[in-house]
């Protein structure tokens, strides 16, 4: 999902900017601000990890491009996607901990039964569907993530389709992108822990990090750290779905402007819709640098990052 609202978090981790020289962050600085005026970027974050410390931040353009607040990597918005790293990271915590197996099926750990309509005996395979983008809403999600998990998988629920979210390939034979999947995974998560997701993610992966103004409920969220998110026309469809209240968004198109995007969630957790800032996010990174050791900041001097 292309919203102009994006994050640099160094996974620009790369080499060259390893020594942090100051020509080459005078070269980075300029191509950054290249592609903001190239790309109209509304705002931008950007910190460069060097083993567990950060060694560069800076914040690019506007967080909030009508009162004029200007982006830090404090700022926190929505970053989409890389909610599913998170979803991951739960699932091989589960695993390590000997509460689940990634090699059995997702069916041992469920409720319900998930089955693919044109394979029923096989393990599934779980992709996109037609009705993942209805739900988003403004704010927290307005169902939670077991009625979605529920009307999505099983025949006869609201959301369910046996085209739209299931590929047509025998489980295991293909690949493809899936927030269903991750909402799925989500879910998982859920039902094996005992917790909601969301919960599971503040108790065993943000507040051990410090990411104390991390979540995937918007009410949780620190109001004075939120940057807004902006549409530029890139999926008409879904950003007009996404759009603020009262945004003509066809005449910002049609002048080549950004336009205001609500602070949206959904109920399938796992695939999208965490609220953290670049700061908060560069914990996980080192983390994983860290072989996913959770622990790792009980061994610096580090204080919380907020």
């Amino acid at each position: 999902m292309k919203i102009k609202k994006i994050i640099v978090l160094s996974l620009l981790c790369l080499l060259p900017f390893a020594r942090t020289t100051t020509k080459e962050l005078n070269e980075l600085d300029t191509y950054i601000q290249f592609k903001i005026e190239r790309d109209n970027i509304p705002g931008l974050a950007l910190i460069i990890l060097k083993n567990d410390q950060i060694v560069y931040q800076k914040g690019y353009g506007w967080a909030d491009i009508e009162n004029q607040i200007s982006m830090t990597v404090q700022s926190n918005f929505c970053v989409a996607s890389i909610a599913k790293s998170f979803t991951a990271f739960a699932v091989m915590q589960l695993h390590e901990k000997g509460k689940l197996n990634v090699e059995d099926p997702v069916n041992k750990y469920l409720p319900f039964q998930v089955v693919h309509p044109l394979y029923p005996e096989e393990k599934i395979t779980i992709s996109n569907g037609p009705s993942m983008w209805i739900n988003f809403s403004e704010g927290d999600p307005k169902i939670t993530l077991e009625e979605w998990a529920r009307n999505y998988f099983i025949p006869g629920g609201k959301f369910y389709h046996n085209e739209g979210n299931f590929e047509r390939w025998k489980p295991g034979d293909g690949f493809l992108y899936s927030n269903g999947g991750y909402g799925l995974l989500a879910y998982l998560v859920q039902a094996v822990s005992g917790l909601p997701f969301n919960l599971y993610c503040k108790q065993n992966i943000f507040t051990p990090l410090g990411m104390l103004n991390s979540s995937f409920h918007v009410s949780e969220i620190d109001t004075n750290t939120m940057a807004s998110m902006y549409g530029f026309g890139d999926f008409t469809d879904l950003e007009k779905d996404l759009a603020r209240k009262n945004v003509n968004v066809d005449s910002a198109i049609s002048q080549n402007k950004t336009f205001p995007l609500m602070k949206y969630s959904s109920p399938e957790l796992g695939a999208g819709a965490l609220y953290t800032s670049a700061n908060q996010l560069s914990q996980f990174l080192i983390c994983l640098m860290n072989d996913g050791n959770i622990e790792w900041r009980s061994n610096s001097e580090e204080g919380n990052i907020r």
